[in-house]
């Protein structure tokens, strides 16, 4: 998850899913791996981070998924993206 690009926006539907990193053994049991859980949560903004923790979201295989409203504490509204992009289009460049 990156987002720090300035130009994300989530819309009313977006939600984000959360699973622990995990191999497949001998083809059937899935396995947590601490190290490859830890290689996609290090790259997670810190307050995604948190939500995570306190939500145990990748402690397991499945999934534990943020739904809207929640989406929007982290990531703005493409509709209010949309209006701030119009007001931003609509002054003079200085």
């Amino acid at each position: 998850m990156v987002l720090g690009t300035g130009r994300v926006c989530a819309t009313p539907r977006a939600q984000f899913n959360f699973h622990g990193g995990y191999y497949k053994y001998f083809g059937y049991w899935n396995v947590i791996t601490p190290q490859w859980t830890y290689q996609m949560y290090q790259h997670y903004p810190d307050d995604v981070k948190s939500w995570v923790d306190a939500h145990h979201a990748m402690d397991q295989i499945r999934l534990t998924t943020m739904r809207q409203p929640e989406v929007a504490t982290y990531v703005p509204s493409c509709r209010t993206r949309a209006a701030s992009d119009a007001v931003a289009a609509s002054l003079p460049d200085r």
